[in-house]
Parts: structure tokens; C-alpha cells; sequence
């Protein structure tokens, strides 16, 4: 059940045996005898690619609430008896991990020795679900709607850009002198919208559409590309204040602030907060309320 399950979740037989972490011989054989046991047809394969039958879907909603209340079950008496074990796989921007996560994981380490993390630093959304990951955490405002979202943080965000660019193309000291300036475009998703920056003014809230010279997907490579004089960019303050600090980069515009971003976890809805998800949840809070100051300084 588990493995059909996983197979529909991730659309093919090599991805479930990835996430699960088996051979594919076995999920193909686990299916088979699964159909079998049955007397009817879950999925019908193709060489490109597989769909649930309809008999296939009705079984697949009923696993999933009996898979749900088993997990849920088992972890009250698991949650009672030992700590929390087992791998545990999580995904995050890039600069969280490198300014907020790694510099705390000793504590978790210490306190869970019993779950080995998988980190993902990487800047690109990830499929959850597809992609075997059991949380994320992401920026900014989520539109996901199949994840459950717990918002652990926000963010003081600023523009800035390096002493070389501002050289050559001038202080703005207003937003209408944005027309003259370019910008290092930074986008994490698949789709490709016009730049834009974003500013709070005494009207409130507004967006500026600008021109870019070069495009990004990676945070780590969008302050380098703003050091070498590309243009300005709009990262979190505490993904540059060492730059700050040695002049590398110079804040622009500081009279017209850059609104906040939330931070958030999300998981699955199918996760059910297995004991080693729930404490990893519950350390990252306490990680990320503890920094509020530091990330709003």
C-alpha cells in the first residue's frame, strides 16, 4: 500500500524506488502482486508515462486516509517511548542555510542525535511530494495551496548595490531615478516575469518595474554578481551585512525601505508530523524566533 501510494504520489516506478529507497525490481513486483491480491488494474504504464485507473484512484484516496491514521497512530506511542529517529529530509534557500540553519544544526544534532538530515541548499522550488522532501523552508508569499504552511519569521530586506556601479552610474537619490539604474535579476521560479523592486513609501506599498543585466537563480551568486558591479539587488540585510560593514556594497535609497518577507516551513499534508518532522519543526521555530532580531537588525 505504501508503495503504491508513493508510486502515484511521484508519477513513475524509479522515483518511488528513489524516495523509498529500494530497487525498482521490488516496486514493480510490489504493484504487480498489490494488482493481484486486488483482481484489478491500478495503473496503467506506458514506456513514457502512468495513470491511475478508476479503480486505481478510489484505492489510492482510501490508502492515503488508512496510511494517515496508522502514521498518526504509531506516533502518539513513538512520541511516548523514544526520541525521534530516522533520516529526515529538508530543503532550503541557499543564504538560510548558510547564515541561519548550519551555524545552529549542532544544537539540533546534539538534542536529536537519532535523525540524520538531508540538506538541500538550493535556491530552486522544490516538488515536495515528488522530490521526497518531508519540509522546506521557503520566502516570501506561498501559493501553494496542497502544503501546510507555518509561518516561523520574517525578514528586513535592502537595496544595495557596490561603490564601482554607483560610480559609473550615479547615487539615486529618488525612486523616479531608478529609470537610469539596472538590476541583478534574481528569480527561484520556473517562470520568467519582468524585475521588479519593491519599496514602502508614505503612500504605501509600491512596485517598480526595472531593467536588468544579467539574470540569477541562486542567492549566493546574486550578491557575487552585485559586488562585481552588475547593478543593485534587494537581498535580506543579513545575507550582506559583512559587506555592509567593509564597504563591498553600499546601501541605495535608504529613506524609501524595502517591505519584509515572511519565512516559512511547509510540509505535506500527508506528512502527519511524524515524530522526527515535528521536532525538527519545533527546533527551527524556536532557531528562527531567537534570530528575529538579527534578521530585522
Amino acid at each position: 500500500m505504501q508503495i503504491f501510494v508513493r508510486v502515484a504520489d511521484v508519477n513513475g516506478f524509479s522515483k518511488a524506488a528513489d524516495t523509498l529507497q529500494l530497487a525498482k525490481p521490488v516496486v514493480t513486483r510490489a504493484i504487480k502482486d498489490l494488482e493481484t491480491r486486488l483482481g484489478v488494474r491500478l495503473i496503467n504504464r506506458t514506456t513514457r508515462k502512468l495513470h491511475l485507473t478508476e479503480e486505481g484512484r478510489l484505492y489510492y484516496e482510501s490508502a492515503v486516509k488508512i496510511l494517515s491514521a496508522v502514521d498518526e497512530s504509531e506516533s502518539v506511542y513513538r512520541l511516548g517511548v523514544a526520541k525521534p529517529t530516522g533520516t529526515l529530509r529538508i530543503d532550503m534557500q541557499t543564504s538560510i542555510a548558510k547564515c541561519v540553519i548550519v551555524p545552529k544544526l549542532a544544537a539540533f544534532r546534539e538534542q536529536y542525535p537519532g535523525v540524520n538530515l538531508i540538506i538541500g541548499a538550493t535556491d530552486r522550488i522544490v516538488d515536495l511530494i515528488e522530490d521526497g522532501v518531508d519540509c522546506a523552508i521557503r520566502v516570501g508569499v506561498l501559493g501553494d495551496s496542497t502544503m501546510i504552511a507555518r509561518q516561523i519569521g520574517v525578514f528586513k530586506r535592502v537595496t544595495v548595490a557596490s561603490p564601482d556601479y554607483l560610480k559609473r552610474a550615479g547615487m539615486p537619490e529618488t525612486l523616479d531615478d531608478l529609470i537610469d539604474h539596472r538590476v541583478v535579476y534574481y528569480t527561484s521560479g520556473k517562470g520568467v516575469r519582468p524585475p521588479t523592486f519593491d519599496f514602502q513609501t508614505d503612500a504605501g506599498p509600491t512596485t517598480i518595474r526595472m531593467t536588468s543585466s544579467v539574470q540569477v537563480n541562486n542567492s549566493d551568486t546574486y550578491i557575487a554578481l552585485s559586488k562585481a558591479g552588475f547593478g543593485l539587488i534587494q537581498p535580506a540585510r543579513f545575507a550582506v551585512s559583512e559587506e555592509l560593514r567593509s564597504g563591498e556594497l553600499v546601501e541605495v535609497l535608504p529613506s524609501y525601505p524595502v517591505p519584509q518577507k515572511p519565512i516559512s516551513v511547509v510540509y505535506s499534508q500527508r506528512s502527519n508530523l511524524a515524530p522526527k518532522l515535528s521536532a525538527f519543526l519545533s527546533w527551527v521555530s524556536d532557531v528562527f524566533e531567537s534570530c528575529q532580531e538579527t534578521l530585522n537588525a
